[in-house]
């Protein structure tokens, strides 16, 4: 969609508005304030350049092409809605790094839990490795073992390899499956084995354990799993049943249900609501076995 159809939209442009030029200003460093983008547009494409190294969109500066093209010979009202348009869309692709950011947080929390065990060799293990937040889980996870001086064995399908691609993949549980099966495989056949793993999706933790028990090898036993989301539904048939980091999906789906109400009563509201949910661990079945 080019942007020109856009700019007299005032549900499009007021959506700009929300985000605001403030909020692109705060993560580029470079965007220049609101009047000299709209007297001087041309000076827009560096800060393309500038924001596409940030690595907010990797398409940015064709989005921004676009935009230019459909602002030619347009006159400053149009050019001042084109610019919250574009902090918009900028500020839409910082909300999804924040994001990341956030998943990476929950990698981190991982391994300080496993760490805090003494455990001395770590692992990650996913069949989803283009999934942005599960490899955002897994950085922060090996980061931080880095940190500790710990090494981590990073468990994910080779290329060829099956894998999980896309979300209607889930749907194929054969598949799935298949996919993991091959990975703790893998994973057991380490030497030195890993005493402690980040499997990153309660979904997958189930399978995990799954395939574990076909090969004899029992979680709480012969090591420590943590998972992640916080979706007990997955954990509960699991024994024993492994910590998980809970992101507050309830939570956050309760208020953004609150704040969808809200926007409907109040259609003028300019002003935008941002809450930010600490992600927490749920402790796992505690017992003797849990001692590695």
């Amino acid at each position: 969609m080019t942007f020109g159809r856009l700019l007299g939209d005032p549900e499009f442009v007021g959506a700009g508005a929300h985000l605001g030029p403030d909020l692109v200003r705060m993560n580029s460093g470079a965007i220049p304030e609101y009047d000299q983008v709209v007297e001087e547009i041309g000076a827009l494409p560096d800060d393309a350049v500038a924001l596409a190294r940030h690595g907010l969109e990797r398409d940015f500066a064709a989005f921004l092409e676009d935009l230019l093209r459909d602002l030619a010979g347009a006159g400053r009202e149009q050019l001042g809605s084109a610019w919250m348009a574009f902090g918009g869309y900028v500020g839409e692709r910082a909300i999804e790094a924040i994001k990341l950011v956030g998943a990476c947080q929950r990698g981190r929390m991982a391994a300080k839990y496993l760490l805090d065990r003494g455990l001395g060799k770590l692992a990650f293990l996913t069949p989803w490795p283009v999934s942005p937040s599960q490899h955002a889980r897994g950085e922060g996870f090996g980061f931080t073992a880095y940190q500790n001086e710990t090494k981590v064995e990073m468990i994910v399908p080779s290329p060829g390899e099956p894998q999980i691609v896309t979300e209607s993949d889930f749907n194929d549980i054969n598949h799935v499956e298949k996919c993991v099966a091959l990975l703790v495989d893998r994973f057991l056949a380490l030497s030195p084995r890993p005493t402690g793993l980040f499997v990153p999706l309660d979904f997958f933790t189930a399978i995990v354990y799954r395939q574990l028990d076909k090969r004899g090898i029992r979680p709480g036993r012969d090591l420590t799993i943590i998972s992640a989301n916080g979706e007990l539904c997955f954990l509960a048939g699991l024994n024993p049943r492994p910590a998980t980091i809970d992101i507050g999906g309830e939570t956050i789906g309760r208020r953004a249900v609150e704040q969808l109400l809200s926007r409907i009563r109040n259609p003028k509201e300019a002003r935008g609501l941002r809450m930010i949910v600490e992600p927490v661990i749920i402790e796992g079945d505690v017992n003797e076995e849990n001692s590695i």
